[in-house]
């Protein structure tokens, strides 16, 4: 949720303004020659605009983590969305914003990290770009996801992916949490359409995704090109009849239903040995 009182940098080039929050390091605002593609946040229908999601990605069960037996509370998408980040550097095009690990952060994940986060303008888009470094002198298990809401007209266009996904996807339980039951969309593996109903039953997860870009398009041919690095699942979610489309990329995802383990335990946690680094991004481009 963007804070109006938090601080804000803002990027610029010939065609472009980008605006970002240091509270969650959260694009709030990318204009382009004077078009807004960012959903604005809205508390009545969804807070958000374009969270960073860490270290934790989706819902975990019972609302915690468990870390050597010891319970911890753990917010949905993770506390970096809620921090304030320290600027580091700014130009005209390019902004390094850095989170490190402090006593709040370390009530709900007792581990020491350093998350830097570049961003910057390009041509026809932008860049986002993040490091994670082990801070520790332990392994750290995290999840890192990215969350982007495009201003989109309910009901309207298609989403293309870069390769065949598989149209059976878990389902979403109470909770927020996965189901080890499937269920299948209308879908050929590639070109989705966005029909009316088609978030009815929450957003759509595809795991393990073969595909590195997705293209949201309309029926004129515009639209944007989503491209991900180092996220092994992709989804898509939005509400029924809302104008807008979140286009996410995580390294993990929920917990599934009925997980009790460790947080080193969960799908897909990445790993990182102490004073190692990983890197993980997304692009946004107009088409």
């Amino acid at each position: 949720m963007h804070n109006p009182d938090a601080k804000i940098v803002v990027l610029t080039n010939k065609k472009q303004k980008l605006a970002l929050s240091l509270l969650g390091a959260e694009p709030i605002s990318w204009r382009v020659d004077d078009q807004e593609y960012l959903w604005q946040a809205d508390p009545d229908i969804w807070d958000g605009t374009a969270p960073l999601l860490f270290p934790v990605v989706g819902a975990c069960r019972n609302g915690s983590i468990l870390v050597e037996v010891r319970s911890y509370p753990m917010p949905q998408h993770g506390f970096a969305k809620d921090m304030e980040f320290v600027l580091i550097r700014k130009t005209n095009n390019q902004v390094h914003l850095r989170l490190g690990d402090t006593e709040e952060s370390r009530k709900h994940f007792p581990f020491a990290f350093q998350l830097d986060v570049e961003v910057t303008l390009l041509d026809e888009g932008f860049a986002y770009q993040c490091k994670v470094t082990n801070t520790d002198h332990k392994v750290l298990p995290y999840a890192i996801g990215f969350h982007p809401g495009i201003n989109w007209p309910a009901a309207m266009g298609k989403v293309v992916f870069e390769k065949p996904e598989r149209p059976d996807i878990p389902k979403i339980v109470t909770g927020g949490l996965l189901s080890r039951q499937n269920r299948k969309l209308d879908f050929d593996g590639e070109t989705l359409l966005l029909e009316a109903d088609i978030f009815q039953q929450g957003a759509l997860v595809f795991r393990d995704a073969k595909s590195k870009d997705l293209t949201l398009i309309n029926n004129n041919g515009e639209g944007v090109i989503f491209s991900v690095s180092e996220c092994r699942h992709l989804a898509l979610w939005s509400k029924p009849q809302v104008p807008f489309l979140c286009l996410e990329a995580w390294s993990s995802h929920a917990d599934w239903e009925g997980f009790s383990g460790e947080i080193q335990d969960k799908d897909t946690m990445v790993m990182l040995p102490a004073g190692q680094s990983k890197q993980h991004g997304y692009s946004l481009k107009i088409i």
